[in-house]
């Protein structure tokens, strides 16, 4: 039988370099209730985002893709710190990806965000509406740092990992 032992309150993560154990910074820990205060604000934030013009939203797009393209190494080096991939690896594999992502995302928002047409009906009406999603670097597992958030991955992923 094991002793009970005290719950200690985790405020912070520790980032460690998994390749030499050094302490590389630290990342704080929300609460359920700051999650759900987040969650809410990207909510009321959406609107304003969605009713933005098409180009004023992909430049803000752009401007992450510069911002990633001018950054490269720096964004590498963390990557490398962080994951334990090298240099090379973590370019090659998170920031060039993400970069081209981007750009493709950017080039064909407009075509993305267009109303499709149910065509199955004797009448074609709306069969959704696209609601304009900003495209968002999130962090993911810890060998794929770097994800481009596309609204659908999440659901997507997890429908894999159930083997639907």
């Amino acid at each position: 039988m094991s002793t009970p032992q005290p719950v200690v309150a985790i405020d912070k993560i520790t980032a460690t370099n998994p390749a030499t154990g050094e302490v590389i910074g630290y990342s704080p820990i929300d609460t359920p209730e700051q999650g759900r205060q987040a969650i809410i604000r990207a909510r009321k934030a959406q609107p304003a985002w969605a009713a933005l013009p098409l180009k004023e939203r992909t430049h803000y797009i752009w401007r992450l893709r510069d911002y990633l393209v001018d950054h490269a190494d720096e964004v590498s080096d963390v990557i490398s710190k962080d994951v334990g991939k090298t240099h090379i690896e973590a370019l090659a594999t998170e920031v060039l990806p993400s970069v081209m992502a981007i750009t493709y995302y950017a080039r064909h928002a407009r075509r993305f965000l267009k109303p499709s047409l149910d065509s199955s009906r004797r009448h074609p009406v709306l069969q959704q509406d696209q609601h304009p999603v900003p495209g968002a670097i999130r962090c993911g597992r810890r060998r794929r740092p770097l994800e481009l958030s596309d609204g659908h991955s999440h659901a997507r992923n997890r429908a894999r990992s159930a083997g639907r």
